[in-house]
């Protein structure tokens, strides 16, 4: 089970697990855009129909526009295939965060991806840095940023830091509740926490070697049992678009339920809440379908999930 750590928790449906509230899967029949691809290359560490080569030549082109820029070097990282030669990808998140605004008027989105801006670019781009092993290069340039600039962009800071999840992130925010401009900020993030934080998806990233993670085999994961390592391919089930076969749509759906509904040493509220989560961001489905799903459960966090999915 993935560890609680006995901290209050408050079950929010997570903008990065994960950390992406504009990163749904994409409902389009036809092929998916480059940026939408190299999303989920990102989400998942596995190139999504393009070759590393390709990814390289994206980052490298001076056509690419600025987003699509920034998703493909996070595709290498998490890849483990940045190049050496373009800009040092913590100065890229420097500058970012140099330039944040609430208005998000430097960061035009792209039409495939609507709703990823700003805070949505520096989510992915913590989230690249985590699962490539730079966990502590990430919350140094969090930290460097805590104490500076607008209100807004200490709160997308407070946030990125509290989706890391390690003791030492949770303390800097801490830290910030004393020295900061807004205690509550800080307190409403610590309050706002959301499992799995990244930290634990790093922790746990090789239980699912890359080559296993396709959409199918994910499935068959799922359909294996419940535990820590089903879990992980529930989360990055949850992260593709529906499947043009709809027997096998069905099937992942299912397989998402029936981990929701089971109960054992090894498949608790952690666990059920990945498969909700995935199950929502999977299917819209119906109101009675999650009211259904909330009257089942004893677990109150697990029907506090469910209702946001709802």
């Amino acid at each position: 089970m993935f560890a609680m750590r006995g901290r209050t928790v408050r079950l929010l449906l997570a903008v990065v697990t994960l950390s992406f509230a504009c990163i749904l899967p994409i409902r389009a029949s036809a092929r998916e855009t480059l940026p939408q691809r190299l999303l989920r290359t990102i989400q998942i560490g596995v190139p999504q129909d393009i070759s590393i080569d390709a990814i390289r030549k994206v980052a490298e082109s001076d056509d690419t526009d600025y987003t699509t820029e920034i998703l493909a070097r996070s595709a290498l990282l998490v890849l483990r295939q940045d190049e050496p030669k373009l800009i040092p990808y913590d100065e890229l998140l420097d500058t970012l965060l140099n330039h944040l605004v609430s208005d998000g008027t430097p960061f035009q989105p792209l039409p495939s991806l609507p709703s990823f801006r700003g805070k949505e670019t520096v989510f992915t781009m913590v989230y690249a840095m985590v699962m490539s092993g730079n966990q502590e290069r990430v919350i140094d340039i969090l930290q460097r940023h805590s104490l500076t600039g607008s209100r807004y962009k200490q709160a997308i800071v407070l946030s990125a830091l509290r989706n890391v999840g390690t003791p030492r992130a949770i303390g800097i925010i801490q830290q910030y509740a004393e020295k900061g401009q807004d205690r509550n900020l800080a307190e409403t993030t610590l309050a706002d926490e959301d499992y799995p934080v990244l930290s634990e998806i790093h922790d746990r990233w090789d239980m699912v070697p890359p080559a296993q993670r396709t959409q199918d085999n994910l499935r068959l994961v799922v359909e294996s049992g419940c535990n820590q390592r089903s879990a992980l391919a529930a989360y990055w089930l949850g992260f593709f678009a529906p499947n043009p076969d709809p027997k096998k749509e069905a099937a992942e759906l299912h397989a998402l339920e029936s981990m929701a509904h089971t109960n054992t040493v090894s498949c608790e509220m952690m666990e059920h809440v990945i498969a909700l989560k995935s199950l929502a961001m999977r299917s819209a489905e119906s109101v009675d379908y999650w009211k259904r799903l909330a009257q089942s459960t004893p677990n109150v966090w697990e029907r506090h999930q469910i209702v946001i999915d709802a």
